[in-house]
């Protein structure tokens, strides 16, 4: 049974890791258009007899106008942050790459069963640092895979313009404003104070 152009791509991810040198495949959605508010993965080489996976060359967050243009000609891909990894490879990596972190994490492992758990935790949140999964821990790694997914109608709805698209196209839309108590005349754009 086909399950849809998603279960297909994360299919592929997780029959990729084994090529992955990093055992981590991220899945790519095919762009439609050379979006400047989105993430870029541009691709490398195939890895594999398949084909599928195709190595990860970097990572291009938000690019101007001109530069996603020449991802968009060369093929690259929407970041969608699905990612398959192997667990502990990615864990690994992510401590290896940065201690603090990996401090952070033992004395909350050190601290359960003692009482201190709930004091330790507020401690920890307090003092850890702040890291964005693309660019701290993704773009750092070498090895890592994509595959791509396509013709999934993927969006991050990462703006609420977008968002609303979405909805639109959900047909979802009607009943949020009609829960709001807004009428259809709002449809066409995005109002603040919706």
């Amino acid at each position: 049974r086909r399950l849809g152009p998603f279960d297909d791509a994360v299919t592929a991810a997780l029959e990729a890791i084994e090529l992955a040198p990093a055992r981590t495949v991220l899945v790519g959605a095919r762009p439609d258009r050379a979006a400047t508010d989105l993430g870029w993965i541009a691709q490398g080489h195939r890895l594999g007899a398949a084909g599928a996976a195709r190595s990860v060359e970097s990572f291009v967050e938000k690019p101007a106008p001109a530069a996603a243009a020449r991802l968009f000609e060369q093929g690259a891909l929407w970041n969608t942050l699905v990612i398959a990894t192997d667990g502990a490879a990615f864990w690994q990596s992510a401590l290896d790459m940065h201690r603090a972190l990996a401090e952070s994490f033992e004395r909350c492992r050190a601290s359960v069963a003692t009482g201190r758990e709930e004091s330790v935790r507020r401690e920890i949140y307090q003092s850890i640092p702040t890291l964005d999964l693309s660019r701290d821990l993704l773009a750092a790694r070498a090895g890592l895979a994509a595959v791509e997914m396509s013709d999934a109608g993927w969006s991050d709805c990462g703006t609420p313009e977008r968002l609303f698209e979405c909805l639109e196209v959900s047909g979802e839309l009607d009943w949020l404003l009609r829960r709001l108590g807004r009428t259809g005349g709002q449809v066409a754009r995005f109002e603040p104070g919706l």
